[in-house]
């Protein structure tokens, strides 16, 4: 118990050192989405554990860094004989950055999950959309905006809120949208938010104040679009409050696509503020290819579909109720890791995509294929380790099941296969989908009988004596489950990824039409 509980506690003190680092600077949760950050996130603290169970699991490496590190003192020497696992959480909290070695590996491991999570990246292209899109403000606003204008001494001529590139509507949208971040502030989650991005929020505030007069005097001076009468100094006047209230109009737009991504978890939430700010949705091409209302519904279908075979598995054998249900949440959360194996990194990886004359990326397919089978084994240990709560359970338990990885290979292959499908004039969108769902079934179906004799095999070497009572599902059940998950799989995901890819493109192609005639004039 004394061991279980230095290992419980050492493992505590990873995660938290580890997911400190992961979110350094602290501006890194509002950079990109919630579902790609803590994705991200979840791959960095396995790292984390898999080098601790690691390092646990040969101690010689322990003391060889330690007495490298001249750490190695005799209270070291007493704490390693008692117990080695507060002394590896010692050295993966605070000695981390002091060894060499597992300071670049730590550091190369960050970047790279950062990098794939789209940390800073997403937030930048979010602000750049922003700046693209159509902005229109509703009536209610506009008079809001007008009051809060002449209170500051501004006249009704000042206020342009139709598009134009001159100071007046650039200044007329920072006051909207200024006017609208201050409602936020009455906000739960975006109340929070903005308090912990000071000074950022009270710096536009600031600098929204200090311009103001400025500008009002430029407008009582010379009045009107071309209004500095041949003065050249009014015109330079002019233009350089221009270039800092678009400076400020660009900051604008990053704070509120930082607070859109930190608290708008769901891509639906996220829309709908940019809706309520004004923001014309048909002209931008934030939606992503999957979102985390995809993932939920997803996995809900799948928890669904499972429920029935684990209550007939539950009559007929003694398994426990309670770990049937956390065996049926875990294959909800494996299928649906090996869906995001199979459609994240279409967007990241130039080797996703189709090459030259058409040719599907093989690499591609079997990369996401190994890619979902570590996320199911790492998935699956962490399941029976809340389950078990034993670190040689979990791990035991783990080989047991580790032949149904198979699925998930099969999944994640199968997914990244059918995203590059295209409807055609024979086969048209509502047949292809048929057709890829009954795929699906199929190759799930053909799988399962594989997996569950597979399954026996590994129990008979493993435990020949029945001692884990952790028996094969019938190979009915496990074919009926399988079918109706490919079935699922088949029918949502490849028609939400080919929806979303056109939905990005069709809008972005339509704003080009729509400025190519004035551009060229």
């Amino acid at each position: 118990m004394r061991d279980t509980g230095d290992l419980i506690i050492g493992s505590i003190f990873v995660l938290i050192s580890a997911s400190g680092r992961f979110n350094t600077p602290p501006t890194n949760r509002s950079s990109t989405t919630a579902l790609r950050y803590y994705t991200a996130w979840l791959c960095y603290l396995l790292v984390g554990m898999a080098l601790y169970f690691g390092l646990l699991t040969f101690p010689p490496i322990v003391e060889g860094v330690s007495k490298e590190l001249g750490f190695f003192t005799d209270g070291a020497k007493q704490l390693a004989a008692v117990s080695t696992a507060p002394l590896i959480a010692l050295m993966l909290t605070l000695l981390l950055p002091k060894v060499p070695l597992l300071a670049e590996a730590d550091e190369w491991v960050r970047e790279h999950l950062q990098l794939m999570a789209a940390i800073p990246y997403e937030a930048r292209r979010l602000a750049a959309d922003l700046r693209r899109s159509r902005y229109s403000v509703s009536p209610a606003l506009q008079a809001e905006v007008v009051r809060r204008l002449a209170a500051q001494g501004f006249h009704a001529d000042d206020v342009l809120f139709e598009e134009s590139p001159n100071l007046r509507h650039i200044w007329t949208k920072i006051s909207a949208l200024m006017i609208q971040l201050e409602e936020w502030e009455g906000d739960r989650r975006f109340g929070s938010f903005l308090a912990s991005y000071e000074p950022g929020f009270a710096d536009l505030k600031r600098r929204w104040s200090q311009l103001a007069p400025k500008i009002q005097l430029l407008y009582s001076i010379a009045p009107g679009d071309a209004a500095a009468g041949g003065d050249r100094l009014v015109h330079l006047v002019q233009a350089e409050l221009a270039e800092q209230s678009t400076e400020m109009l660009t900051d604008v737009y990053n704070l509120i696509s930082r607070g859109l991504l930190r608290c708008g978890t769901t891509y639906g939430a996220r829309i709908t503020r940019l809706a309520s700010l004004g923001f014309d949705l048909r002209t931008m091409t934030m939606k992503p290819k999957l979102t985390l209302d995809h993932l939920m519904t997803l996995s809900l279908v799948i928890l669904g579909a499972l429920l029935p075979g684990v209550t007939l598995f539950y009559r007929s054998s003694e398994a426990r109720i309670g770990a049937l249900i956390n065996q049926a949440l875990m294959v909800s959360v494996i299928y649906c890791a090996a869906v995001v194996c199979a459609v994240y990194p279409r967007d990241h990886w130039r080797f996703a995509r189709r090459g030259g004359n058409n040719l599907r990326p093989m690499a591609f397919y079997l990369t996401a294929g190994l890619l979902a089978t570590l996320a199911s084994l790492a998935i699956r240990f962490l399941f029976q380790l809340m389950l078990y709560r034993s670190l040689s359970d979990a791990l035991l338990h783990s080989r047991l099941g580790m032949p149904w990885s198979l699925c998930s290979f099969v999944t994640a292959f199968m997914v990244a296969w059918m995203t590059d499908d295209e409807p055609t004039s024979t086969i048209p969108p509502e047949r292809l989908r048929l057709f890829e769902a009954l795929g699906g079934a199929a190759l799930l179906a053909l799988t399962s009988p594989l997996v569950v004799a597979w399954l026996v095999q590994v129990a008979k070497v493993l435990d020949p004596d029945d001692t884990m009572h952790q028996p094969a599902p019938p190979y009915y059940l496990a074919m009926v489950s399988a079918t109706c998950i490919g079935f699922v799989i088949g029918y949502l995901v490849p028609t939400w990824f080919r929806k979303a890819r056109q939905g990005n493109a069709l809008p972005a192609e339509a704003e080009m039409r729509d400025q190519a005639a004035p551009a060229m004039a």
